[in-house]
């Protein structure tokens, strides 16, 4: 975090160390505040664009980024606002934590400062205000967002362009299909429906319906619960899959909304995918993929995955070219996610 905060330094060398408390403070902490008004908070953002378009993230920790921003369209601004209205949520540290990296940058400082950082500690390290000094300099114009969730941004611009519809999320298990599900249904307030509950029931999982690609799931079911329902513009009520009695076992209902998000293998069936307004494939580092399902279902849990799940999976796309399919490509590695528009359509 620190060594962060060192090319901070050579890129504002103006700043004082009520900035670098600032920066510590969002580094860890995130956002100094929760939104109460998403509206407001959405005409500030757009009331502090200048005239030139400009977006550049700088990182401050393994979770959090300031998005500085100018001249941004009311798409990318309302974007942005999402990000940063749910990031004021999020806590990953504790007080206690951004006081010891507090008393580690305290070293380094003058004995002035050091007294002044006492006296901030002892009242509790409040938010604080970035000093004339820096606002003079340099004019900050930004917000704090979770960093896992930056790579997305171009790709939430164009489900805001679109408003209303399905996006469909597939891909290779591992990938992050669910987190990326739940991040979508988390911004737009929107359902969000798991593949997961549509596995095939136990007496239809014939050797023949094995072989087809996607066949391992129950796509017509699918099809006829929460598809069509949709489009027809009605409330959903439809059957979860459970492992325990291989069949459904209970339901869950969803009220009728302007967008709705589908994730999970198997959701560009033939049959299904005529439905989506936006297609999203995600795939993952073969290795990756490994150390996460490992992570995530243990040893006996990745020998399933490689003997069953991923060969049902890859016998699936082989059989057509997702990645030309999709509206976005969404590849997974250990140090990075790219999110990039599929060129290719």
């Amino acid at each position: 975090m620190l060594a962060n905060l060192k090319q901070h330094k050579r890129k504002y060398p103006q700043r004082t160390w009520q900035d670098d408390v600032k920066w510590l403070y969002q580094a860890v902490l995130g956002c100094e505040h929760f939104v109460s008004d998403f509206k407001e908070s959405y005409q500030r953002i757009k009331a502090e664009c200048g005239q030139t378009h400009w977006l550049e993230a700088e990182i401050l920790s393994d979770d959090f980024i300031r998005v500085n921003f100018s001249g941004l369209n009311d798409i990318e601004a309302m974007v942005l606002n999402r990000l940063f209205v749910e990031s004021a949520k999020v806590s990953v540290h504790s007080l206690d934590t951004l006081k010891t990296v507090l008393k580690e940058y305290q070293a380094g400082c003058s004995r002035d400062e050091q007294m002044a950082l006492e006296t901030y500690m002892q009242s509790g390290c409040p938010a604080v205000h970035h000093s004339p000094v820096y606002r003079q300099a340099y004019k900050p114009c930004y917000r704090v967002i979770c960093r896992a969730w930056w790579p997305y941004f171009s790709l939430l611009c164009q489900i805001e362009a679109l408003g209303k519809g399905i996006v469909g999320i597939d891909g290779r298990c591992g990938s992050g299909k669910s987190t990326t599900g739940a991040l979508l249904s988390r911004l737009y307030h929107c359902p969000l429906i798991h593949m997961d509950d549509f596995y095939l029931p136990l007496d239809m999982r014939t050797a023949e319906r094995l072989s087809e690609p996607g066949g391992n799931v129950y796509y017509e079911r699918f099809d006829q619960e929460v598809m069509r329902p949709i489009q027809n513009k009605e409330h959903l009520h439809y059957g979860i899959f459970d492992h325990r009695i291989m069949d459904v076992g209970t339901y869950r209902d969803e009220a009728i909304s302007d967008l709705y998000i589908v994730e999970g293998s198997y959701a560009f069936h033939p049959t299904l995918e005529s439905y989506y307004d936006l297609k999203i494939f995600m795939t993952i580092d073969k290795d990756y993929q490994r150390q996460r399902i490992l992570k995530r279902n243990g040893i006996e849990g990745w020998k399933m995955f490689e003997s069953r799940w991923i060969p049902l999976e890859e016998h699936y796309f082989s059989d057509r070219d997702f990645e030309k399919i999709a509206d976005y490509i969404i590849e997974v590695h250990a140090d990075q996610v790219i999110c990039r528009k599929n060129s290719g359509i």
